[in-house]
């Protein structure tokens, strides 16, 4: 992914993108983040794992939002990260795993200066809480 000489990516590369990467894995953490932002369903990736008709809708919902993505943005920070961005929704993947989705506040989606954000690697919000964690018990 690192190899475009362009950061943000619009619908034909998307393309060739999703059919290089075919179905892609969803991590558990990202359906459990589905659940609580998009169907408003307080559970948590313990719960959800025993919920499996509710699991199956995040599933179906995250794969609605990979496969109808209309913009990309390629991280020059990080090897193998993108963002996929459907309407106020992005999809965040590593490699060819989806790894969280989260969405827009503002009524007209991600500013420009967020977009450098994701350009450049930068996390917001809980991401950036959890990396912190991580670098702290490291």
């Amino acid at each position: 992914m690192g190899y475009h000489k362009t950061t943000r990516l619009h619908s034909e590369d998307i393309h060739q993108f999703r059919d290089r990467i075919g179905v892609p894995k969803i991590s558990l953490h990202a359906e459990a983040r589905y659940a609580q932002r998009v169907l408003q369903e307080s559970v948590s990736e313990s719960q959800l794992l025993k919920r499996p008709l509710l699991r199956d809708r995040c599933h179906n919902g995250i794969l609605r939002n990979f496969l109808d993505a209309t913009e990309m943005i390629v991280s020059l920070a990080e090897e193998g990260v993108c963002h996929l961005i459907r309407r106020n929704r992005c999809v965040m993947m590593k490699g060819r795993t989806i790894v969280t989705i989260y969405d827009a506040k503002l009524e007209g989606g991600f500013s420009s200066a967020r977009r450098r954000k994701m350009c450049h690697g930068e996390f917001h919000g809980i991401e950036a809480f959890e990396a912190l964690l991580l670098r702290r018990s490291a």
